[in-house]
């Protein structure tokens, strides 16, 4: 049981070390006019979901004028009907989390109902 553990283990730090350098790959083609299909891109992001978590401000930037930036940056190009529907997107992200009790920068208090539940 402990040696299938140890192998289930080595396998998720080889699989992270690989997206890791997939994304540094994927990460350094733009750069070269690269073209990286959007289903790749998600899907080396969400490969990071646990390391991300609760931690998104921090890697956008170390300050407001910082993460602004950064959002500008990832946002250029992006056409305004575009921007709409990630907007739209973001707002209802946001519910799904309040309705979860998950909101971001608040702890729901144990024993507290969510409010569909009273």
């Amino acid at each position: 049981m402990v040696g299938s553990s140890l192998r289930l283990g080595l396998a998720v730090v080889d699989l992270t070390g690989r997206a890791v350098t997939d994304l540094v790959d994927v990460a350094a083609g733009p750069r070269l006019g690269v073209k990286i299909p959007p289903r790749l891109l998600r899907d080396a992001l969400l490969t990071f979901q646990s390391s991300v978590h609760g931690r998104l401000p921090e890697i956008l930037g170390d300050d407001d004028e910082e993460r602004i930036d950064t959002l500008a940056a990832l946002l250029e190009g992006t056409s305004e009907e575009d921007l709409n529907v990630l907007i739209g997107a973001a707002v209802e992200a946001l519910s799904r989390l309040e309705d979860s009790g998950d909101r971001p920068g608040r702890r729901r208090r144990p024993g507290r109902r969510r409010r569909e539940q009273r």
